[in-house]
């Protein structure tokens, strides 16, 4: 299940306001069925992927547009007879201290609490634009089916030290406290990796554990952190080092701070530069990641780094896109499955030009 933030013919624009899709292999060929096409107004431009609970339904953000007064939307996608899917709007966000433009998709608890971000809006401006720096919320399912979901603002960044614009999704650790990324702010206004946990009595506390320097260790981290099994972060800037396309950082967590160590610097070219989508990790805890070469000259890359005993690690291109039937300029994350294929979307590129699903095999 993914998503496409244009298409579907719905509105929005000439070519529609997004789809959510299904790929199913069968005899050995793949095909797609087209779950649902956003109108506008009920999920304008899902840029993030979806989440599914146990009865099947999916849970998504869209970010709205500009061209209305939608903000972006939180919905629910649920299964109905024939292969039908309905659309539910879960929370329609209403700019200002509301939060506006979720970028980022959604986490889901135990009990059933769903939570993001979004990008703009929350009521503090500092050093963001005039749409304000971001939030982290929650979403409380009703304690009845059909009931009205109840949104809390968790926290609102304020775009100096503590971090801002914040486009990734987040991740649990094991007591169900949040990380995240923001992409501006921090002691040196670049980037930061924070966390928002969580007391006894509900409630939220946000703390910055690394703020991204240009110049030593990168900028503009606009992907998801990951962690590996022994609790070490891993992320990937958009920019910044000496050859402004971008890092691949590991956080060592060490006494009360977080210790940063840039794992591989993009150099553009072969290489490939400026990784807009976070990493996943296999269980010998090589890192599998993509880049988008949007200011490289180039049309993106697939590539892995494994880890050695010395701590050193040797990066390794597993495709070189071409813009062309095999696609390019792959923003979002590949997804690892258990005989270690990697799946993915590229943005361009394809028979039609639109962009494609690949799939690596080792």
């Amino acid at each position: 299940m993914a998503t496409t933030d244009v298409g579907g013919g719905g509105g929005c624009t000439d070519e529609g306001c997004g789809t959510a899709f299904h790929l199913a292999k069968s005899n050995g060929q793949w095909s797609e069925k087209v779950l649902v096409r956003f109108k506008d107004g009920g999920g304008d431009f899902p840029d993030s992927g979806v989440i599914m609970d146990a009865k099947g339904n999916l849970y998504g953000t869209a970010s709205g547009h500009a061209l209305g007064p939608s903000y972006g939307t939180v919905f629910k996608l649920t299964p109905g007879e024939k292969g039908t899917w309905s659309v539910n709007v879960l929370h329609a966000f209403a700019g200002g201290n509301d939060g506006q433009y979720p970028i980022g998709g959604l986490v889901r608890d135990k009990q059933g609490n769903l939570y993001g971000t979004t990008a703009e809006g929350g009521g503090y401006y500092g050093t963001c634009d005039s749409l304000g720096c971001g939030t982290v919320f929650e979403l409380i399912p009703p304690c009845t089916e059909g009931g009205r979901w109840k949104k809390k603002v968790l926290y609102r960044f304020k775009g100096g030290s503590d971090g801002g614009n914040p486009f990734a999704s987040m991740i649990f650790d094991s007591r169900g406290n949040l990380y995240g990324t923001t992409e501006i702010g921090g002691d040196y206004g670049w980037g930061t990796v924070f966390t928002v946990e969580h007391d006894s009595h509900g409630q939220w506390t946000e703390h910055v554990l690394h703020s991204f320097n240009e110049k030593t260790d990168g900028a503009e981290p606009f992907g998801s952190v990951i962690f590996d099994r022994k609790g070490n972060l891993y992320c990937t800037t958009y920019s910044g080092t000496s050859s402004t396309r971008g890092s691949v950082v590991e956080l060592i967590p060490h006494s009360h701070e977080w210790r940063g160590k840039i794992i591989h610097v993009f150099k553009g070219g072969r290489d490939g530069g400026n990784p807009y989508s976070g990493l996943v990790i296999d269980v010998s805890g090589a890192l599998y990641g993509t880049t988008s070469d949007a200011l490289s000259g180039g049309n993106g890359t697939v590539f892995k780094l494994t880890p050695s005993s010395r701590g050193t690690w040797t990066k390794s291109i597993l495709h070189t896109f071409t813009g062309g039937n095999d696609g390019g300029f792959p923003f979002a994350p590949v997804v690892l499955d258990s005989s270690g294929d990697l799946f993915g979307t590229a943005g361009g590129g394809g028979t039609l030009g639109w962009g494609v699903v690949f799939k690596i095999a080792p």
